[in-house]
């Protein structure tokens, strides 16, 4: 089984803790869908008073995600708590999307979309996502952190993401 990551779950480790086994990581590539910062963080990197602007995806035809798979074996004992996990820390269901993995082809995989009651209603400047980051903080710490995890990690890989450089320099232009 794959799991696509294309926001904190490629950079904070999470696959590597021995209980989620994970068999292997890879560059991949989610077709027609692209990054944008439209969920907001009530727990984990904001509150509800100071949300933090996270990643969610939005379909593009034109576009395409790139990010790392994680593959997984398929023991249905351990798949159950690691999706429960997960479904907790992204706050949603996963949904079954073919991806293009680099060494491998094509595959299909879960994908965490956000539909929920967390979505920032209306597109926003990176400016003003920015101004909302600089003030927000949770129980995995500072918004800003989250932003610039992201960054670094989508920058060590060379995937250029408009979306989050963007962000990632109105941030800086504000600190």
């Amino acid at each position: 089984m794959w799991i696509f990551g294309y926001g904190s779950l490629i950079w904070d480790g999470w696959e590597s803790q021995s209980e989620r086994r994970c068999l292997r990581a890879a560059p991949a590539e989610l077709p027609g869908w692209r990054r944008v910062f439209n969920k907001k963080s009530v727990l984990n990197w904001g509150t509800r008073a100071a949300p933090c602007p996270t990643l969610n995806l939005a379909q593009a035809p034109a576009a395409s995600c790139r990010g790392l798979a994680f593959e997984f074996a398929n023991d249905a004992r351990f798949l159950g708590e690691m999706l429960l996990y997960l479904r907790r820390r992204e706050a949603c269901e996963p949904c079954e999307l073919p991806i293009r993995i680099d060494g491998v082809g094509a595959a299909r995989a879960l994908v965490y979309l956000y539909r929920g009651a967390n979505l920032i209603a209306e597109p926003l400047t990176a400016e003003q996502l920015a101004t909302l980051a600089v003030t927000a903080a949770g129980s995995d710490g500072l918004c800003v952190n989250y932003i610039k995890a992201v960054a670094e990690k989508l920058a060590a890989l060379g995937i250029d993401d408009p979306a989050v450089v963007e962000l990632w320099r109105a941030v800086k232009g504000i600190r």
